[in-house]
């Protein structure tokens, strides 16, 4: 299946470039028999014996943000949710946070912004909002089966956002440094089938790397 969207190349001429430092970022690769498109792909450990594997797929044609991004998470069934940040930290940057649904798959996306307590030298975050920057088309390889459930989507601004400042991650960047966070109970999502419901806290997260330059894919077509 080709995935085609309007084309385009436009160059990201202010503002932060993000994930172009450090040595290049070892991924496996797979390839989806019911897409024909080939991920780089991450697996992410868990509690419980659970993991959550995060796959990203970038546009060949691509010559700089803003550019779709094209991306799986697979994780066990009984996982509460799992999330992605596209900048590499909670704060400021596009949180991708998928949860399972019954048969189905529900997607949203989240920000969340740093505070300083009152009358503390302490410095934390809000709880991660409803952000409208980023938008999801939903494949037809999304859903859940016995063992997993899969959210398969396009992200429509995860390459390019601005929060103060635009950032920007080039589509030939060798490591970008992206997060997740996941919660492996059940129960923790208040309405399941709701994008902005509440959820609990994560008992996971951590960072890793991926080569956005080596998950290009000639499946995937640059955005508008």
């Amino acid at each position: 299946m080709k995935i085609t969207t309007a084309t385009t190349a436009l160059a990201a001429t202010a503002g932060v470039l993000l994930g172009t430092d450090g040595a290049a970022a070892a991924n496996a690769r797979f390839c989806s028999s019911q897409s024909d498109i080939c991920y780089s792909e991450f697996n992410a450990e868990g509690l419980k014996n659970m993991n959550v594997v995060y796959r990203i797929a970038t546009p060949q044609a691509a010559q700089a943000a803003p550019y779709d991004i094209t991306f799986q998470i697979v994780a066990s069934r009984n996982m509460g949710w799992a999330a992605l940040s596209w900048g590499g930290t909670m704060v400021g940057h596009p949180l991708t946070v998928a949860w399972p649904n019954g048969n189905s798959v529900t997607v949203t996306s989240r920000m969340a912004k740093w505070v300083l307590a009152f009358l503390s030298p302490a410095i934390g975050h809000t709880y991660p909002n409803v952000y409208s920057g980023a938008t999801y088309t939903i494949l037809p390889d999304t859903g859940v089966n016995g063992t997993h459930w899969t959210l398969s989507a396009i992200c429509h601004g995860c390459s390019q956002w601005s929060t103060g400042s635009k950032k920007s991650i080039s589509p030939y960047s060798t490591s970008v440094q992206l997060a997740y966070a996941m919660n492996s109970n059940q129960g923790v999502v208040t309405t399941p089938s709701n994008p902005a419901s509440q959820f609990t806290y994560h008992d996971v997260f951590n960072y890793f790397r991926i080569d956005y330059n080596a998950a290009r894919d000639p499946n995937v077509e640059v955005s508008s």
